[in-house]
């Protein structure tokens, strides 16, 4: 079999519904030789020029280059390198053969400054490389891989990448074929041995949601034949703060430690500070990250009632007004039994298109002031805000960061005021 100048295009309908968009073109020279029962295959295969868009990261991948040589029982791979923005994926290796059929791999994935991206949740550059060999009915994988450069955006939105994984990787498929008499289809996933460390240097952010932290650590996966997958390591906050309820919390100290759960949610461990007028809050976040717990304190020393008080409105509980000391118990009545944490942001902040809801007291009036703000690109954040029951109005302000030191901050307010500042960070 031969061909010369093949677009890819015409493979769509047998690729995976992951990849879309599929162009480039490819050239075959393929030799069958030999009965039904015992079949060998040789020749080679390249391909040129080939991109494709995988929807659920938002992203589109290439090009792809790659010369595949089969013979003697096996496919050797000379060449396949997919670019990922300055980067590069390239594999090598060989893959043994069992008539058409592999049985065995000894491959190389490299990463050289590949870039990653899902949508706008995740960004950075992978570098490391991993090895993957042995039969494929216990295939093994090891390795490191460093994230580099890397932004972690929080958002409300449940990931479509997410509901992928959750669709293909059903606990109930079968592993066997249905008719008899055929070998058995192998569970690759199921039989694999996997141990792969993913360092996280300096640089790795998170932002959204009120929150702008630098953090660092390793994690290391590891898995066992027909076993699940095991997380261990841990994160740690560099530098970084929080906004919470219209404050701005400096981050002390933090840890998300994975101890080998099998579900990847960490222990949390971290304390934030703020002031309010002459009062020093300090929120101390525990439980885990799909259950997080917070309790509130205070130097000197308030009830939990002034301590909310004083973050929603900037007044000790006995000075509200009698609107917002209903709003309070209100407001402490539901948190009581519950993740104070998911209570804070309030009820209508999660079900909105934003990044960070806030509700707080204005800064010059007894009124209550609303904000809402969202990262309409990696690098620019925009906030409004609006006083209501007070006289100041409504505000803007966008924060446009231009480089990894550099970042300028514009504000407008309804009543003409505008200012602007450039913003130099210095990490030591």
């Amino acid at each position: 079999m031969h061909a010369a100048d093949l677009d890819l295009a015409i493979a769509a309908p047998w690729l995976p519904s992951l990849v879309r968009g599929v162009s480039g073109s490819a050239a075959f020279d393929v030799e069958l030789r030999g009965g039904r029962l015992e079949p060998e295959i040789s020749g080679q295969l390249t391909v040129a020029s080939a991109t494709f868009d995988v929807p659920t990261l938002g992203q589109k991948l290439g090009p792809l280059e790659a010369k595949i040589r089969l013979e003697d029982h096996a496919v050797s791979i000379d060449t396949l390198s997919l670019a990922g923005g300055r980067g590069a994926a390239k594999l090598s290796g060989m893959l043994e053969l069992a008539g058409t059929t592999p049985v065995a791999a000894d491959l190389t994935l490299d990463f050289l400054g590949f870039e990653v991206r899902h949508r706008q949740d995740l960004t950075g550059q992978l570098d490391g490389s991993l090895r993957i060999e042995g039969p494929l009915h216990g295939i093994g994988v090891r390795g490191t891989v460093a994230l580099n450069d890397g932004r972690i955006r929080l958002t409300d939105q449940r990931s479509p990448l997410v509901r992928e994984i959750r669709v293909t990787q059903m606990q109930n498929a079968p592993t066997t074929s249905i008719r008899e008499g055929e070998p058995a289809k192998l569970d690759l996933f199921d039989n694999a041995t996997l141990d792969v460390r993913l360092q996280v240097p300096r640089d790795t952010w998170i932002v959204g949601q009120g929150a702008h932290v630098e953090i660092e650590g390793v994690i290391e996966a590891h898995k066992r034949p027909r076993q699940p997958v095991l997380a261990l390591g841990g994160l740690d906050v560099v530098q970084g703060n929080y906004r919470l309820q219209g404050r701005m919390f400096q981050i002390e100290q933090g840890h998300a430690l994975f101890s080998g759960r099998t579900d990847f949610d960490p222990v949390l461990d971290a304390l934030a500070t703020t002031r309010v007028n002459d009062v020093k809050i300090l929120a101390t976040v525990g439980g885990t990250a799909s259950a997080p717990t917070l309790r509130l304190e205070s130097d000197p020393p308030h009830t939990q009632n002034d301590v909310l008080a004083l973050l929603l409105f900037g007044r000790t509980s006995d000075s509200l007004a009698q609107p917002e000391a209903s709003g309070l118990s209100s407001f402490a009545a539901a948190a009581a039994g519950s993740a104070l944490l998911n209570q804070i942001g309030g009820a209508a902040g999660p079900h909105l298109p934003v990044d960070a809801f806030t509700v707080g007291a204005a800064d010059q009036s007894s009124g209550t002031t609303i904000g809402a703000g969202r990262y309409v690109t990696q690098d620019v954040y925009v906030h409004y805000d609006h006083d209501i029951g007070g006289s100041s109005g409504g505000r803007i302000r966008v924060d446009w960061r231009l480089t990894k030191q550099f970042s300028v901050e514009s504000r407008t307010s309804s009543d003409g005021n505008a200012s602007a500042d450039l913003i130099w960070t210095y990490d030591y």
